[in-house]
């Protein structure tokens, strides 16, 4: 697979905007799954969303945490 048009926009319409072969069609179902996966790929990368586990395990201790003191205190 060659790199040279890695992230390349392709024009497949024509100058009345419809797409003129299959071929086209499929390349562009295939541009659009890319872009998709670019933006699942930065978000991610997103410090925030690695951070996920760390913020639910933290949540979940303090939950825990409540729940003994109320259960304690019947």
């Amino acid at each position: 697979m060659s790199h040279q048009c890695q992230n390349w926009n392709w024009a497949l319409q024509d100058t009345k905007g419809k797409i003129q072969t299959w071929e086209q069609a499929q390349v562009a179902v295939l541009m659009d799954i890319r872009a998709e996966l670019q933006s699942l790929n930065s978000m991610l990368r997103c410090p925030h969303f690695q951070h996920i586990p760390t913020t639910l395990a933290r949540i979940e201790r303090r939950v825990a945490s409540r729940i003994r003191l109320t259960q304690g205190k019947r």
